[in-house]
């Protein structure tokens, strides 16, 4: 086993939470290497994978039960090329880098044809030296030939016969029984590669390797992989380094820090946080847990990462990332940015002013106030308004409109959407649905609440009986608790049917379509 007496842990991820962002801010690692794609933009992949483009809304990183799972999946990016895959890679550049010392992963590689698994470094300032370039592969592992572990140094000094003097090449049949530990120990004489602790070879240290390196971690893909076929997962357990420089600053674990009104770089401690940035510029990281943070004043960038966070900007032009989880955004100003990727969680939106939703976000609540509108996005989304009159867009999808207090208007647009009645009716909550249809393929409905609408005690589509529609407008019989008005569109809540003076308007539907009890659920 490599003897680490003397030395002094400098780096550590144990990946108990998720600390990845685009550009490792408050993180310990950056995803973001957006030259190191194999599509149209870029044509510098590895292999034929592309690291993550936040623009295509694929999260390759998981982070559960102590362990990070990248995971590829075929590109589906338009400008992709064919048989290109998306997948994920992880570096401290500008966050962590080290020259000398032991560096290691235990990991779990991908067994499957086509993976390409790595642990490596890069050089901070690299080697004005063409054609060659500077790079320590701790390990390159390849889903075509599983036993094997394959080293490299990668450097601008010339080697007649690289393969002999700049490679350690080992097999190992049991690198698919879980997971192995790769380690390097790098000095300036030599540089030592290990399989679980045991040292495999060493090679001499080429004469530009004498500087700062940082870490990269990642999945790529190559030649053969089938997208058919056994998904291709890298599951990594940890990332430490090691120096025995007495001068090195040894890795210590996160401390609360104290927020300023100045720009702030502020961090969870992994739990359910309370965070408030005050004023300034801040980078706040919540890491793991259900974090609530607040960046108060100036244009904040908020992480929530893993949990189900709450994120409020406060005042000026912030960017949130809600990361994985349920999470909540509260916007002040217009220019405010929501990010959230695929598949992340359901997600909400609560508004003081007029906003669209961000991609790949649920719900969207308009708060405080003021007259603001909504609009959705392409996905199924809800919409609420608030006791002002506000105008509410539903976009592509089927959507879940509810305009609450005042005299709303609402655009279903495409889709089978929903028009919700849950305030209580009166003189200046009269809302205006614009866009009705019962088509096939847009067929839209409106849903009245029981517990206000008490007459309508029983769930689910209206009964014919409680139903009338007539030009006039009025019910004909005790029983017509829903009265629909052809000829102007106006729709009443009728509470005692055609006896006097229960009747109020709830809504007026301005293409006065043709109307069935079939067109209203009770819920």
């Amino acid at each position: 086993m490599k003897d680490l007496s003397g030395y002094k842990l400098t780096f550590s991820d144990d990946f108990n939470s998720r600390s990845i962002s685009q550009t490792g801010a408050a993180t310990k690692w950056s995803d973001i290497r957006p030259e190191w794609r194999y599509d149209a933009n870029s044509d510098i992949g590895f292999g034929r994978s592309s690291f993550l483009d936040a623009a295509s809304g694929y999260d390759p990183f998981k982070v559960a039960n102590g362990v990070l799972t990248i995971t590829a999946q075929p590109d589906k990016t338009p400008y992709g090329y064919p048989g290109s895959w998306e997948s994920g890679l992880i570096h401290t550049r500008g966050e962590f880098a080290q020259t000398y010392g032991y560096f290691e992963m235990r990991a779990d590689m991908s067994d499957v044809k086509g993976a390409w698994d790595a642990f490596w470094l890069m050089p901070v300032t690299p080697a004005n030296n063409k054609p060659g370039w500077q790079e320590l592969d701790i390990v390159e592992h390849y889903g075509k030939y599983t036993p094997g572990v394959y080293s490299w140094i990668h450097t601008t000094d010339y080697h007649p016969n690289p393969n002999e003097t700049l490679q350690v090449f080992s097999n190992h049949p049991d690198q698919t029984q879980g997971f192995h530990t790769y380690g390097m120990d790098w000095n300036d004489k030599t540089i030592g590669f290990y399989y679980d602790g045991q040292l495999m070879g060493t090679r001499a240290t080429p004469s530009d390797m004498h500087g700062p390196m940082y870490l990269l971690a990642n999945l790529a893909v190559e030649d053969g992989a089938d997208p058919a076929g056994p998904p291709l997962h890298m599951q990594i357990d940890y990332i430490r380094a090691y120096s025995n420089n007495p001068n090195a600053t040894p890795e210590t674990p996160p401390t609360s820090q104290v927020p300023t009104e100045g720009a702030d770089k502020l961090s969870g401690q992994g739990g359910n946080d309370v965070i408030d940035g005050k004023g300034g510029d801040d980078v706040i990281n919540g890491m793991g847990g259900n974090d609530t943070i607040l960046g108060a004043g100036g244009a904040d960038t908020l992480w929530g990462n893993e949990g189900n966070d709450s994120l409020n900007g406060g005042g000026g032009s912030d960017v949130m990332y809600g990361g994985v989880g349920n999470d909540t955004y509260i916007v002040h100003d217009v220019g405010d940015k929501v990010v959230e990727l695929a598949n992340e969680g359901f997600d909400l939106v609560r508004s003081g002013v007029t906003y669209s939703l961000a991609a790949n976000v649920e719900r969207l609540e308009i708060i405080y106030a003021a007259n603001a509108d909504g609009y959705g996005n392409t996905l199924d989304n809800q919409l609420t308004g608030n006791a002002a009159a506000n105008q509410l867009h539903g976009g592509a999808g089927a959507d879940m409109l509810d305009g609450k207090g005042g005299a709303d208007v609402l655009f279903g647009d495409a889709g089978n959407d929903i028009f919700r009645f849950s305030t209580a009716p009166a003189a200046g909550n009269v809302d205006t649905i614009a866009d009705f249809a019962n088509a096939a393929g847009n067929n839209d409905t409106i849903h009245l609440e029981n517990a206000i609408f008490t007459a309508l005690t029983k769930a689910g589509v209206l009964s014919a009986a409680s139903f009338a529609a007539n030009a006039a407008g009025v019910a004909q019989d005790a029983n017509d608790f829903v009265v629909y008005e052809t000829d102007t569109g106006k729709l009443f809540y009728d509470s005692n049917g055609s006896a006097a003076g229960g009747a109020v308007q709830i809504a007026t539907l301005a293409n006065h379509p043709a109307l069935t009890a079939g067109d209203f659920w009770i819920v």
